[in-house]
């Protein structure tokens, strides 16, 4: 088990009777049976930003393209010869150690926000049981699947999850959010009030639109609607700059009817050619390029709503001029955002 443990790592955190526990990770709620229910499909988006805003994608990736840097120098350069292959190989050991431990320094960051989103909706953050039927015992809730025990207080509601499997239909549909749904350069992590560092809402507001109705769904549609005029006039210019790039090449690659000689690659070039002329710009054009979060606070405080996630923030909770959060505890000025729009 510890073995395993090097490679899959949990975070840990302690529970209301100071015993530790380890956090489910995101990757488990993926895979859970309950994931075609809504309230649990927004807790397993909710646990997703956290985790995100707890890492450093640009890191990793400044790592991943450094790696191919540093491959091409040691076999052009430093070893002439040498197979790039070869060369990546060895610069990938590095790399693969930076990621492996920022993935644990990450568990360890987001491992205390991550039970406190899903206590809210009454689930144990050690194996996700439900304890939503489970009784008070002295103002404290015992999971009979792992044994750890919460304080009642921090679940704000009980749900029955549906338990059944995914159709092949709903399979496909959410394979689709996934895809359509990455919030390519958007912002992940944003202050609150007292400047703590807190994860940010989509900045497409897919999944809290998804799930909520009456007037909370016409306020997250009209924060959305401020969200998206936000440098939308650059993503249209970047995403048309790349599709006629990308078009030329591939036009310029057929009228000089190159080929591999092979049918199978020649089809995986062509579709991968067909990613970059289309979807990759209507990606960047859907996403959150240039979106920033400051813009996606103000436009989530002036419909009341939390920037956190995205719950109602009620003006009679809160102290010191800022207004709280009764979902995640963050804290915003939203008079000073109201203020401001009435100018």
């Amino acid at each position: 088990m510890w073995i395993m443990s090097l490679f899959r790592p949990r975070g840990v955190v302690r529970d209301d009777a100071g015993r530790p526990c380890e956090v489910v990770p995101v990757r488990e709620l993926h895979a859970d049976e309950r994931r075609v229910d809504e309230a649990f499909a927004s807790v397993v988006d909710r646990v997703g930003r956290a985790w995100i805003a707890a890492s450093s994608p640009k890191l990793l990736i400044a790592g991943l393209v450094g790696m191919q840097i540093a491959a091409i120098l040691t076999s052009v350069l430093i070893w002439p010869g040498l197979p790039y292959w070869f060369a990546m190989g060895v610069w990938f050991v590095p790399v693969a150690a930076y990621g492996w431990w920022h993935s644990r320094t990450v568990l360890a960051k987001s491992a205390a926000r991550v039970a406190d989103i899903v206590l809210a909706d009454g689930l144990c953050p050690g194996c996700m049981y439900n304890l939503g039927a489970q009784p008070d015992e002295g103002g404290m809730v015992r999971c009979p699947e792992c044994g750890a025990r919460w304080s009642a207080t921090r679940i704000a509601r009980r749900h029955e999850f549906v338990v059944r499997t995914e159709t092949e239909l709903e399979k496909q549909k959410r394979w689709w959010r996934a895809f359509g749904g990455a919030d390519a350069w958007g912002p992940t992590r944003i202050e609150d009030g007292r400047r703590q560092r807190r994860p940010i809402v989509s900045a497409r507001l897919r999944q809290p639109i998804r799930v909520a109705t009456g007037e909370r769904r016409k306020r997250l549609l009209a924060a959305r609607r401020e969200i998206g005029r936000e440098r939308r006039v650059r993503r249209w210019m970047v995403a048309s700059g790349l599709f006629s790039m990308y078009a030329v090449v591939c036009i310029s690659l057929l009228m000089s009817r190159a080929s591999t000689g092979y049918r199978v690659i020649d089809l995986f070039i062509g579709l991968s050619m067909l990613w970059l002329v289309v979807v990759f710009p209507v990606m960047i054009v859907r996403g959150s390029m240039g979106i920033t979060a400051e813009g996606v606070g103000n436009a989530m405080l002036r419909q009341s709503l939390c920037p956190s996630c995205g719950f109602d923030l009620d003006p009679e909770r809160g102290a010191d001029g800022l207004t709280e959060c009764g979902e995640c505890g963050a804290g915003w000025r939203v008079s000073a955002v109201s203020s401001e729009r009435r100018r």
